[in-house]
């Protein structure tokens, strides 16, 4: 019983020393590495942050550079004007347009509407759709109408 005991005991032990092998070189790098935060650390404490903790001269130096190669290429104009248009009133939208204002969703009723008869269709639910302050925005990638209200001029 006692012999059994012992050879539990002495298995434990060299398991025990062999992992303790294998952790002192994790704990040396360990070490080295607490070295390096340390270093860098110090080097950060006397370089100014911004609000996203980049260093402002890094962030100076990207704006830079962005300048330079932003010069040296003509710039582009993103507007929305590529997808949304005012058409012109000719133009005609069937019953595969949807017409959005307001939250509410509405189909186009007939097939060749004018974007003036698709106004004067919406005027009887929504008054404030007037002639005069009405804009209507077309995009024909998505089908759509959106009717832009502007305020009335003043004077």
């Amino acid at each position: 019983m006692s012999l059994e005991f012992e050879k539990e005991q002495t298995q434990q032990t060299s398991i025990e020393f062999k992992q303790l092998e294998s952790e002192e070189p994790k704990k040396e790098e360990a070490a080295d590495l607490q070295k390096d935060d340390q270093n860098d650390t110090e080097d950060q404490a006397d370089t100014q942050l911004d609000l996203f903790g980049d260093s402002i001269q890094e962030v100076q130096d990207n704006q830079n550079t962005q300048n330079a190669q932003g010069s040296k290429k003509p710039k582009k104009n993103n507007t929305s004007s590529n997808k949304k248009k005012t058409t012109s009133k000719e133009e005609k939208f069937g019953v595969d347009y949807t017409v959005y204002y307001a939250g509410h969703t509405i189909q186009v009723p007939n097939d060749d509407m004018t974007l003036e008869e698709i106004r004067q269709y919406l005027e009887e639910e929504f008054p404030e759709l007037s002639k005069e302050r009405t804009e209507m925005t077309v995009n024909k990638e998505k089908k759509s109408i959106t009717p832009i209200v502007k305020g009335s001029k003043k004077g």
